[in-house]
């Protein structure tokens, strides 16, 4: 999956939002903590953002049109 950049500040380091439950938890935990991904929450919504900004925080684009 590529990464975009930022559309609020360019930056790019960005990560994925993930959702739901994760299957494989070692995985899961160890992409969270190298910034790979980020936790969105178990509840899954229409209007979920896909994409985070570590550098400025913002969350932006629609979570089913990210893959």
């Amino acid at each position: 999956m590529t990464r975009p950049k930022c559309p609020f500040c360019d930056g790019d380091k960005t990560c994925a939002i993930f959702y739901g439950y994760p299957g494989d938890i070692e995985w899961y935990l160890e992409a969270v903590a190298k910034g790979e991904i980020i936790d969105g929450g178990d509840i899954i919504g229409d209007n979920d953002p896909a994409w985070h900004c570590h550098e400025c925080k913002n969350n932006w684009g629609k979570r089913n049109e990210a893959s």
